[in-house]
């Protein structure tokens, strides 16, 4: 898991938009193989038959140089290492994008460094232990020594793009760092990890606990054609695995840093959690598809819109502390809830187009879901016929909290509103609190919910300035 970090997000409204993906200027051949190879380090052996390249090498750190890596959807490429922990670097040195639209298998470690582009055909099927594929560059000593810092030499950075199906072994590794991301196809890592960074300097360490990786310089120029950094809408999984999706951006290059509507799941396998993870220090996030996990959910960001779901059997921890503006409609039905003091007020009174900062936006049908605790940290919360749920406590600490068309529930647990008085907008009744020696405002449970809801099997604890 990457360090701690201060949990920070902010808010857009954006029309929900997906990367266009990289496509082949004219058609590959379907026999195409990887051609110009040499073998740098370890002895690397090629053997090609008329549809299919052999690499094998006796090193557990070779490398293997080429003008072209392509494969046609009738070919295949099979790198045959010494152990699944062996590693081999392919690097590319021509300026032509790497397009694979057939088979690629190893049962060990495959880095493929193209800084020209990487393109994953619809037909393309890779199933290898790990792969490492970076349009970053690795220098031939950093890799030998292990020692995996990406960097971005070149002013004109590129894209990997992912339409067919990447598999590894159990516990392997899919590994993409790009200055864009497109996965519409499938990535699968049993019991494994699967990261997706963005950015100008990538680690990707080994920290005696696993591997880790870590987007240490933010990224200048974008890739034309793309308006997100890292962009989903087809199926990342990783049962009992971890999901990263990271995207450090400067000066909002790309309209979103990550935009999910396809599926992300980190269930559990083996009696072992799953964990997914956003993080876009300043940039946003976009879910209109579905996040899962058994374990973790933590999701930072400049900003987060979620028109779909996000759910764990654990904790979900949010940060969204930007301070992006937002025009809402249907004032008439929206109640701000503010504590210390103040008083609950309906937006009739105010401009129906009033502008009001978010960070958190919870559209209409959505649902964000904790099977434990639910933990957000706000610059202004916007739930809007959706649901916040968990099953324990829901812990908000915002600047303001919108709940509009929603309800508050709990099962008889107080809401401290901060105040002397109870909600005129929340169903409940005064209690004396002997114990303490003062009364406390309850909410009541009732029999239907209304469309929206914030609801919680114990506490509702809301720290909520006076706005």
């Amino acid at each position: 898991m990457k360090k701690e970090r201060s949990l920070i997000a902010k808010i857009l409204f954006f029309s929900i938009s997906s990367s266009q993906p990289l496509c082949p200027a004219f058609a590959l051949d379907p026999n195409t193989l990887p051609s110009g190879y040499s073998s740098v380090a370890g002895n690397v052996q090629f053997n090609q038959t008329p549809n299919n390249l052999n690499v094998s090498t006796s090193s557990n750190n070779a490398i293997a140089e080429y003008n072209v890596f392509s494969i046609g959807k009738d070919s295949t490429v099979n790198f045959s290492l010494p152990s699944s922990n062996s590693a081999i670097l392919n690097r590319v040195n021509f300026n032509i994008p790497s397009e694979i639209f057939g088979s690629l298998w190893s049962n060990g470690r495959v880095f493929l460094i193209n800084p020209n582009g990487i393109l994953f055909g619809s037909s393309a099927i890779v199933n290898v232990n790990s792969l490492i594929a970076s349009t970053l560059s690795l220098s031939n000593q950093d890799f030998l020594n292990q020692n995996y810092v990406f960097r971005q030499l070149n002013s004109s950075p590129n894209s990997i793009v992912n339409q067919g199906i990447i598999l590894t072994q159990s516990g392997g590794l899919i590994n993409l760092f790009a200055a864009a991301i497109s996965n519409t196809g499938s990535l699968n890592s049993p019991n494994g990890q699967i990261n997706l960074a963005v950015g100008e300097q990538i680690s990707f360490i080994n920290n005696g606990l696993g591997f880790q990786v870590l987007v240490n310089e933010n990224l200048k120029n974008k890739v034309d054609g793309f308006v997100s950094a890292i962009s989903n809408s087809g199926s990342i999984s990783s049962p009992g695995g971890l999901i990263s999706l990271q995207a450090d951006i400067s000066n909002s290059i790309y309209d979103l840093a990550v935009n999910n509507s396809g599926l992300i799941s980190a269930t559990q396998a083996n009696f072992q959690n799953g964990f997914v993870e956003f993080i876009s220090p300043s940039g946003n996030i976009l879910n209109s598809g579905k996040i899962e996990s058994s374990g973790l959910t933590y999701l930072e960001a400049n900003s987060l819109q979620n028109y779909g779901q996000i759910a764990s059997i654990g904790d979900v921890n949010i940060i969204a502390l930007g301070n992006k503006i937002i025009t809402r409609l249907n004032p008439d039905q929206t109640l701000i809830h503010s504590a210390f003091g103040s008083t609950d007020f309906p937006l009739t009174a105010r401009n129906p187009y009033q502008v009001i900062d978010f960070g958190l936006l919870n559209a209409p049908n959505a649902s964000i879901k904790a099977g434990n605790d639910l933990n957000i940290i706000s610059s202004a919360i916007f739930n809007t016929s959706a649901s916040l749920e968990a099953g324990r406590n829901i812990n908000i600490k915002a600047d303001l909290l919108v709940n509009e068309r929603a309800g508050l529930f709990t099962e008889h647990i107080p809401l401290d509103w901060g105040g002397n008085r109870p909600s005129p907008y929340v169903n409940g009744h005064w209690e004396k609190d002997d114990y303490y020696d003062k009364y406390e405002y309850w909410i009541d449970r009732v029999g239907s919910l209304p469309e929206g809801r914030i609801q919680a099997e114990r506490d509702i604890n809301l720290l909520v300035k006076d706005t």
